[in-house]
């Protein structure tokens, strides 16, 4: 069952960046007046497709669901061969302003920003502020606790008849490690309402030198204003963007962290995690993935929009534009590189998750 959960979430969640992303280039290129011919969702043979009927773009769904793209007319380097009719056209792409061009192959991107942002918020406003407390989030199987019944949801009121602080995780923590040891503890808790003693003993580990019961806190969620949710989430996005770069940064000049990088098989792994775990954990990942798709498409690397956008600094900064020739090999090139590095992360991937 969780196999078709994770289908589902992949198709849904993938589709709703895409599309996003994508009505970023659209609605930009249609505020500047710049002709489009299709927008599509997914990539390959076209399921279906309808023409609008006031601005005579093709909207189309294909089947490999993995991508998308915005056709805009006379993007020769890109679809083809522009006509002396395109060269003459104000409304194509390259004719219109270099800052407009720029806001256009941006939009993208900050589009997916946006749609990071607005899952962590709605996270946030209707779930709320994840705080770990005295409450047992999980018990280690084979552990002390294990033997002697704790089980997850208790809610540890007392320690060897100690009561135990309940606003406060750091000092419960310290409360609870100081009074375990060597010996028999009784663990007063609060299970569903009633109240129950569980009577284990500590096993001691040689490595930190201390004595374990076996089990994890967990969290509980608190709500928060909606300007509380905001502030949040725009804290969390800037956290997931500067993990992103900091990865990116160390693989490209340190050639560490392969291991941190995902392919499709790998992100279907993730998202197979936390189908598991549930909506929270699930919406969690896609808003890093949005973030992630926004800051890696932004890379001044040829083929991603990041790359155009240098290109585009450099004509407003020549005053010449870049021609058509050189631009469509380093885009050719940036594409190849780009199948060829899917490739090696693809075969790690499939070494990491089913060697």
């Amino acid at each position: 069952m969780y196999v078709i959960y994770t289908i589902l979430a992949f198709l849904i969640g993938f589709t709703l960046m895409v599309l996003v992303h994508e009505w970023g280039h659209y609605i930009t290129g249609r505020m500047f007046g710049v002709k489009i011919d299709e927008f599509a969702i997914g990539m390959g043979p076209k399921i279906f497709s309808t023409r609008g009927k006031k601005n005579n773009t093709v909207f189309s769904v294909r089947w490999i669901p993995i991508g998308g793209f915005v056709k805009f007319t006379g993007d020769g380097e890109a679809y083809g061969e522009q006509t002396e009719a395109d060269e003459k056209d104000p409304r194509i792409l390259p004719n219109i302003k270099v800052w407009k061009r720029f806001i256009i192959y941006a939009a993208g991107a900050f589009m997916n920003v946006v749609l990071g942002f607005v899952l962590l918020v709605l996270l946030y406003l209707f779930i709320g502020l994840p705080t770990q407390t005295p409450n047992i989030g999980q018990v280690i199987e084979n552990s002390p606790a294990y033997s002697a019944g704790l089980q997850a949801g208790d809610i540890i009121l007392k320690v060897d008849g100690v009561d135990i602080v309940q606003d406060n995780y750091d000092n419960a923590i310290e409360q609870i490690s100081q009074l375990i040891g060597e010996g028999e503890v009784v663990f007063t808790v609060d299970r569903g309402g009633n109240i129950v003693d569980v009577v284990m003993t500590p096993q001691y580990d040689e490595e930190t030198d201390s004595y374990k019961v076996g089990f994890y806190f967990g969290y509980v969620y608190k709500g928060v204003s909606f300007f509380k949710a905001v502030g949040l989430s725009v804290d969390t996005s800037l956290e997931m963007m500067t993990l992103i770069f900091k990865t990116l940064a160390n693989l490209i000049f340190k050639g560490e962290g392969m291991e941190n990088i995902s392919g499709p098989i790998g992100i279907i792994s993730i998202i197979s995690d936390a189908t598991r775990q549930g909506i929270l954990s699930l919406v969690s990942i896609f808003a890093s993935l949005t973030l992630n798709l926004a800051v890696v498409n932004m890379l001044p690397f040829p083929a991603l929009d990041g790359g155009k956008c240098v290109l585009l600094l450099i004509e407003a900064i020549t005053r010449k534009p870049i021609k058509r020739e050189v631009e469509g090999w380093l885009n050719f090139a940036g594409f190849a590189l780009l199948m060829i590095l899917m490739l090696v992360i693809g075969v790690k991937d499939v070494f990491t998750f089913f060697g």
